[in-house]
């Protein structure tokens, strides 16, 4: 079977939907990213807790990757949430960063303050972390305590 034979099929698909009224691809629902987001942050899966804070979700290896890399600043009700991860790294970072740690039940298990830009930061019980604007940190360390990360993981 030649790459021409697999192409004909999916256009002639294309086309009937078209037809029929119906798009051929389900569009990708992009969210409205709140007032105040940083660009890296814009487009990111996010969460509105009842207190206002709002959680923007690094949920693929990329987004993790690039995390607030060239991000000047981050406004105090926002956070970062990495999953799957015990260690990040603030390298190329413009900010200090407090970073909130959970486990994989959503409990707290460590709060670092102040981490300054080209530092490695590693807890070796966590699942993952949340990073938050630098004085930020015991705000979002309560709202760990409460449940707020455990029911927005799905834990």
């Amino acid at each position: 079977m030649s790459a021409l034979d697999r192409v004909r099929p999916r256009r002639a698909m294309e086309a009937a939907a078209g037809r029929l009224g119906r798009p051929a691809k389900r569009a990708r629902k992009r969210q409205v990213s709140p007032v105040g987001t940083p660009p890296r942050l814009d487009g990111l899966p996010h969460v509105v807790l009842g207190t206002g804070e709002v959680v923007h979700v690094a949920g693929t290896f990329r987004s993790r990757l690039r995390g607030l890399l060239g991000t000047d600043e981050i406004p105090p009700h926002h956070a970062l949430l990495l999953t799957s991860t015990r260690s990040v790294h603030t390298l190329g970072m413009r900010m200090p960063l407090d970073l909130v740690w959970f486990d994989a039940d959503g409990a707290l298990v460590g709060l670092d303050e102040g981490v300054t830009p080209g530092q490695q930061r590693r807890c070796k019980s966590a699942w993952g972390v949340l990073e938050v604007a630098s004085g930020s940190g015991p705000r979002f360390a309560a709202l760990v305590r409460e449940g707020a990360v455990a029911m927005m993981t799905g834990h």
